[in-house]
């Protein structure tokens, strides 16, 4: 997860596969374009942008059985090879970008060879508890605030799919398999309410 810093590598990308979303409970693909394609333009691609489904109506599994669904598209429908495909998440979009990478890697023969790369910018990753900077950094963090984490505490059963423990460690990618995956590159600031989460990744 912690590349060497002083390597430099050359990828040639035709796209980010972009998945965003608002602490599984809203935002969407939509309110993220323009920053999806400012990143894209940067990296010298295109982006690709898929909705996913969020609580409180579906769980961060559906979520990522749809990011899942938009890989097999553009692998298998649109024919562009893995490993020109960066998979970039942001806050429980990084919880999206790692549960497609582990899903991926559990079964190659069906999903194919790795991505590029995956990208993880303030990744919501751990749903079992509340971590410290979850709980603390709310005056800090400009998006989550006291009132968004109130708001998000009462819906961790929807978004896990259910309310023991065992739903919620299912249900967090930061407890499932790190074997196989491709390089991950991993932003966070102390500052923010997912710090804690970024350095147990």
């Amino acid at each position: 997860m912690y590349p060497n810093p002083t390597l430099t590598l050359t990828l040639t990308l035709t796209l980010t596969l972009t998945l965003t979303l608002g602490a599984h409970v809203g935002g969407g693909a939509k309110y993220n374009i323009p920053l999806c394609a400012k990143i894209a333009r940067r990296m010298g691609c295109d982006a690709f942008i898929p909705e996913t489904r969020y609580a409180p109506d579906h769980s961060v599994n559906d979520g990522i059985a749809d990011a899942l669904s938009a890989w097999v598209y553009l692998t298998k429908v649109r024919f562009i090879p893995a490993n020109q495909i960066m998979v970039l998440g942001f806050s429980s979009g990084g919880g999206l970008t790692l549960g497609l990478l582990q899903r991926c890697a559990q079964n190659r023969s069906l999903y194919g060879e790795k991505a590029a790369g995956g990208v993880m910018i303030g990744p919501w990753v751990e749903y079992t508890e509340c971590t410290t900077s979850i709980s603390m950094n709310t005056v800090s963090d400009m998006i989550v605030t006291q009132r968004v984490y109130d708001c998000i505490r009462p819906l961790m059963p929807r978004i896990c799919g259910g309310s023991s423990q065992e739903e919620r460690y299912a249900a967090s990618p930061l407890y499932k398999s790190m074997y196989d995956l491709p390089a991950i590159h991993l932003s966070c600031s102390n500052h923010e309410a997912t710090r804690d989460e970024a350095f147990l990744t």
